[in-house]
């Protein structure tokens, strides 16, 4: 892959975290108002999790996610949390 195609994908991939903001925005505005760190203490926590996702892929942890077998493991806890949600908001 080229690395002006790499960097275009993530300017791209990251824009989208950027125009849809989601729970660690909430958090990170939340806890701003109250502490002058709470934005580093974010990007950290934020991080402890990411880094190791992204040396996973890095490593070919998407080859292993190719087996069909492990593929099935997810389409159906994905699919099983999502008609989770779907009935939990019909109760509502």
């Amino acid at each position: 892959m080229l690395l002006s195609a790499f960097l275009l994908e993530a300017v791209l991939i990251s824009l989208s975290g950027v125009i849809a903001p989601g729970p660690v925005t909430a958090v990170t505005v939340g806890k701003g108002t109250k502490s002058p760190h709470a934005g580093a203490i974010i990007a950290l926590g934020h991080g402890v999790v990411e880094i190791p996702l992204v040396i996973l892929i890095l490593y070919g942890f998407g080859d292993i996610l190719k087996i069909t077998y492990i593929k099935d493991i997810f389409i159906r806890s994905y699919s099983s949390r999502t008609r989770y949600c779907s009935n939990s908001r019909k109760r509502d």
